[in-house]
């Protein structure tokens, strides 16, 4: 199902008329991280990253890109997505955004280690509020089948310069086997858990943002040693 969504977004995304030609935006993007961490989980074992990206948005709302990060799990050492979806707003204070996403782990990828997988994302936004609902039929991991995500964002702007984002999400999954799946760590009791962060964001330009953040998770630190417990992370980035 998840793979035919997929498929008929960038279609939609990609196959539009010749009117539409010229209707269209592409803007890139590069970061800087001394740790890639993902719903909570660090993927480079808490060292650095570099993660960059491409995307093309058309004026009708929809759009399509790809994004990499280096990773530090599986035989591989990169992660590389592609998405597709619509976004609009919808009036003054709301805006609607969904999409398919693919993740992808060359060379990590294998019969022992199943790593690809897809989501469908909505994205639900009131101001300054944001609420994130995803859902995955065969998630990250040998055996992790049906997964759903729903996170809640909040941000404040002080200053021209500064501004602070504060963030929750539920990572849920069918049981504890699964989760214990995922983490691949020592078992859990648990087949959910939160990840939270506070960030304060500074704009040295236009283009350029330094990010200081704190995240954490509430798993148990004896079922996921170092890559779930609480961190500061600071991030560089660049769009252009």
């Amino acid at each position: 199902m998840i793979k035919t969504a997929l498929f008929s977004l960038v279609t939609c995304a990609l196959g539009t008329s010749s009117a539409l030609a010229n209707d269209y935006s592409v803007s890139s993007n590069l970061t800087l991280t001394s740790d890639y961490v993902f719903r909570g989980v660090s993927q480079t074992n808490e060292d650095p990253a570099i993660q960059g990206g491409f995307d093309l948005a058309l004026e009708n709302g929809w759009y399509a890109g790809v994004w990499a990060s280096n990773v530090g799990f599986g035989e591989g050492s990169t992660e590389a997505d592609i998405y597709a979806g619509w976004s609009q707003p919808l009036n003054d204070n709301w805006a609607l955004d969904f999409g398919v996403i693919r993740y992808l782990y060359p060379s990590g990828n294998g019969a022992g280690a199943e790593f690809n997988y897809n989501e469908i994302y909505t994205n639900i936004t009131f101001r300054d509020f944001n609420l994130n609902i995803v859902y995955s039929d065969d998630y990250f991991g040998t055996g992790v089948d049906s997964f759903y995500y729903v996170a809640g964002d909040y941000g404040y702007q002080f200053t021209e310069k500064w501004s602070v984002n504060l963030h929750a999400g539920l990572n849920q999954f069918d049981s504890e086997n699964e989760l214990t799946q995922f983490l691949g760590a020592a078992p859990t009791t648990d087949d959910a858990y939160w990840d939270w962060s506070v960030t304060l964001n500074y704009s040295l330009t236009d283009s350029i943002n330094l990010d200081l953040g704190y995240i954490d998770t509430d798993i148990d630190k004896q079922s996921c040693v170092e890559i779930c417990d609480g961190r500061m992370v600071v991030s560089l980035s660049s769009s252009f």
